[in-house]
Formats: structure tokens, sequence, C-alpha cells
């Protein structure tokens, strides 16, 4: 298998992985809605239903912003700037799909107590993963490997690996919500 035709996987893979991610979210929102309290009620010190969905919506934009900014400005040409600690970090995260706790938001996705609607909410989640997956079909595999935007614990990710972090770390977020809501 050549290059491009890996390549070419992988963007096929992170087209899945949104998709996925955002299905998972969308049966989360159905869940919650129907259960106005439920939606709105925070389970011990952690956010809300709907804070917790509202996040995940703006990391969701955040992290489509940024690779959309740097796919505009074209592929990087350098290697990524990452550890050797980053490295092993980001491996185990995207073999084990085990995600640390606790871990800070990523800049500008704190809800800050917002309780926004189900449909609101629903539609930050369309509007991340259409643009999402709009980006992963306009290029190649080839040129989204060199696009790339700085994540604060892994370093440089590639549009794939941000695809697949997105993935794992909405699905933590989906497990906690199961466990402290039952």
């Amino acid at each position: 298998m050549s290059l491009d035709e890996k390549l070419e996987k992988r963007r096929k893979r992170a087209e899945e992985d949104v998709r996925e991610a955002h299905r998972n979210v969308r049966r989360l929102v159905q869940r919650f809605a129907a259960d106005p309290e439920s939606w709105k009620r925070s389970i011990g010190n952690g956010w809300s239903p709907a804070e917790t969905l509202l996040h995940l919506a703006m990391v969701g934009g955040v992290v489509a912003d940024a690779l959309r900014v740097c796919a505009a400005a074209g592929p990087v040409q350098r290697d990524r700037t990452r550890s050797v600690q980053q490295a092993a970090a980001l491996r185990l995260l995207l073999t084990t799909w085990r995600h640390p706790s606790g871990p800070p938001p990523l800049a500008g996705t704190d809800p800050q107590g917002r309780l926004e609607s189900p449909d609101l909410v629903a539609g930050h989640h369309v509007a991340w993963a259409s643009g999402f997956v709009a980006l992963l079909r306009d290029h190649s595999g080839p040129y989204l490997a060199g696009v790339m935007s700085k994540h604060p614990k892994y370093g440089d990710l590639d549009a794939f690996e941000w695809a697949r972090w997105m993935r794992i770390y909405f699905r933590y977020h989906e497990l906690r919500m199961s466990v402290r809501t039952g």
C-alpha cells in the first residue's frame, strides 16, 4: 500500500471518528432532553448534562475552526512539535482509549454554567461536525497529514489525530455522564 493510500485510509477513518462522536452526542442529547430536570441537574461537583454537552460542542467548534485556519494556510512543512512525553501520552490515549481523568478544558470551551436548550446544543454539534467532515472531504489524505494544530497536552496533532482524540474525549464524557446519572 502506498503512502497516499494509507493517508487516504486515515482520512476516511477520521471522517468516521467525527461522525461517530456526533452520533453519540446526538443520542445523549435525546436521552437527557426527555427529562428536563436531568438536563439541568449537575451531579456531585461536576457539570450537568447540558453543560457537558455544550462543552463538547465548544471543543468541536474550537478544533474544527483551528483546523480550517491551518488548512487554509497550507500543510505544515516542518516536523511536529511534540516532546517524548507528549508522544507517549498521545500513543497511550490513541491505543487504549483511556483518557486521563480531570483534564483541563481547552481554552474557550468552559460552559461557565450556561444552560442552553437541547435543540441549541444539538445545533452546535451539527455545526462543528459538518464543518469538520467538510474539511476532511475537501482535502486529500496527504494534504491533511500536514494540517496541524497544537493540543495543550499532546503537542501538534494532525487532522486525523484530532478526529480520533475527539471521538475518545467525547466517549470519556459519555461514560462519565452515564456513571454519574445512572
